[in-house]
Protein backbone atom coordinates (compact mmCIF):
# COMPACT_ATOMS: atom_id res chain seq x y z
CA UNK A 1 0.00 0.00 0.00
CA UNK A 2 1.25 3.44 -0.92
CA UNK A 3 0.87 6.21 1.66
CA UNK A 4 0.32 9.72 0.34
CA UNK A 5 0.37 12.53 2.92
CA UNK A 6 -0.90 15.89 1.77
CA UNK A 7 -1.82 19.21 3.32
CA UNK A 8 -3.19 22.37 1.71
CA UNK A 9 -2.36 21.10 -1.79
CA UNK A 10 -5.37 19.34 -3.32
CA UNK A 11 -4.33 20.68 -6.74
CA UNK A 12 -1.03 18.78 -6.40
CA UNK A 13 -2.82 15.61 -5.33
CA UNK A 14 -5.12 15.93 -8.35
CA UNK A 15 -2.03 16.00 -10.61
CA UNK A 16 -0.61 12.93 -8.86
CA UNK A 17 -3.90 11.07 -9.26
CA UNK A 18 -3.95 11.86 -12.98
CA UNK A 19 -0.34 10.74 -13.38
CA UNK A 20 -1.05 7.49 -11.52
CA UNK A 21 -4.05 6.79 -13.73
CA UNK A 22 -2.09 7.67 -16.88
CA UNK A 23 0.69 5.25 -15.90
CA UNK A 24 -1.76 2.44 -15.15
CA UNK A 25 -1.09 2.27 -11.40
CA UNK A 26 -3.05 -0.70 -10.08
CA UNK A 27 -2.04 -0.90 -6.42
CA UNK A 28 -3.83 0.48 -3.35
CA UNK A 29 -3.03 3.81 -1.74
CA UNK A 30 -4.16 5.78 1.28
CA UNK A 31 -4.33 9.56 1.11
CA UNK A 32 -3.41 10.87 4.58
CA UNK A 33 -5.09 14.16 5.47
CA UNK A 34 -5.26 16.38 8.54
CA UNK A 35 -8.66 16.98 10.09
CA UNK A 36 -7.86 20.70 10.41
CA UNK A 37 -6.69 21.16 6.80
CA UNK A 38 -8.40 24.27 5.43
CA UNK A 39 -8.60 22.50 2.04
CA UNK A 40 -10.21 19.32 3.40
CA UNK A 41 -13.46 19.77 1.46
CA UNK A 42 -11.51 20.20 -1.79
CA UNK A 43 -9.65 16.95 -1.11
CA UNK A 44 -12.89 15.13 -0.41
CA UNK A 45 -14.29 16.27 -3.77
CA UNK A 46 -11.46 14.62 -5.74
CA UNK A 47 -12.20 11.40 -7.59
CA UNK A 48 -9.86 8.71 -6.37
CA UNK A 49 -8.76 5.56 -8.17
CA UNK A 50 -10.73 2.44 -7.14
CA UNK A 51 -8.26 1.04 -4.58
CA UNK A 52 -7.46 4.37 -2.93
CA UNK A 53 -8.86 5.46 0.41
CA UNK A 54 -8.78 8.64 2.46
CA UNK A 55 -7.64 8.64 6.08
CA UNK A 56 -8.31 11.77 8.12
CA UNK A 57 -6.67 12.28 11.48
CA UNK A 58 -5.18 14.82 13.83
CA UNK A 59 -2.42 17.01 12.50
CA UNK A 60 1.01 15.67 13.35
CA UNK A 61 4.49 15.17 12.06
CA UNK A 62 5.08 12.78 9.17
CA UNK A 63 6.31 10.00 11.46
CA UNK A 64 3.13 10.21 13.52
CA UNK A 65 0.94 10.27 10.41
CA UNK A 66 2.74 7.27 8.86
CA UNK A 67 2.66 5.31 12.13
CA UNK A 68 -1.08 5.94 12.47
CA UNK A 69 -1.61 4.55 8.98
CA UNK A 70 0.67 1.57 9.65
CA UNK A 71 -1.42 0.74 12.71
CA UNK A 72 -4.59 0.86 10.57
CA UNK A 73 -3.02 -1.47 7.99
CA UNK A 74 -0.62 -3.72 9.92
CA UNK A 75 -0.72 -6.70 7.58
CA UNK A 76 0.15 -5.21 4.21
CA UNK A 77 2.74 -7.16 2.22
CA UNK A 78 4.54 -3.92 1.37
CA UNK A 79 4.40 -0.18 2.03
CA UNK A 80 5.49 2.69 -0.15
CA UNK A 81 5.40 6.46 0.03
CA UNK A 82 4.31 8.80 -2.73
CA UNK A 83 4.49 12.57 -2.47
CA UNK A 84 1.71 14.85 -3.62
CA UNK A 85 4.22 16.69 -5.78
CA UNK A 86 5.34 13.54 -7.61
CA UNK A 87 4.36 12.79 -11.18
CA UNK A 88 5.12 9.22 -12.22
CA UNK A 89 5.88 8.89 -15.92
CA UNK A 90 6.60 5.18 -16.35
CA UNK A 91 3.76 2.77 -17.06
CA UNK A 92 3.29 0.29 -14.21
CA UNK A 93 5.83 2.15 -12.07
CA UNK A 94 4.09 0.82 -8.96
CA UNK A 95 4.54 -2.82 -9.92
CA UNK A 96 8.15 -2.20 -10.92
CA UNK A 97 8.92 -0.62 -7.52
CA UNK A 98 7.21 -3.44 -5.63
CA UNK A 99 9.17 -6.04 -7.61
CA UNK A 100 12.42 -4.19 -6.93
CA UNK A 101 11.75 -3.82 -3.22
CA UNK A 102 11.42 -7.48 -2.34
CA UNK A 103 10.76 -8.22 1.30
CA UNK A 104 13.22 -6.06 3.24
CA UNK A 105 14.37 -3.31 0.92
CA UNK A 106 13.25 0.14 -0.13
CA UNK A 107 12.83 1.59 -3.61
CA UNK A 108 12.24 5.29 -4.09
CA UNK A 109 10.94 6.73 -7.35
CA UNK A 110 12.93 9.58 -8.81
CA UNK A 111 10.95 12.69 -9.59
CA UNK A 112 11.29 15.40 -12.18
CA UNK A 113 8.07 17.00 -10.97
CA UNK A 114 7.63 20.72 -10.70
CA UNK A 115 7.65 21.29 -6.95
CA UNK A 116 6.27 24.81 -7.09
CA UNK A 117 3.04 25.79 -5.34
Amino acid sequence: MFLIPSRERPHRLAKLIKACLDTKMSTPAAVLLDEDDPCLSSYLNLSLPPDWTVEIGPRGGLSEIYNRSFSRHPDEKWYGILCDDAAPETDYFDLMLIKEVGVRNMAVPASNADTGP
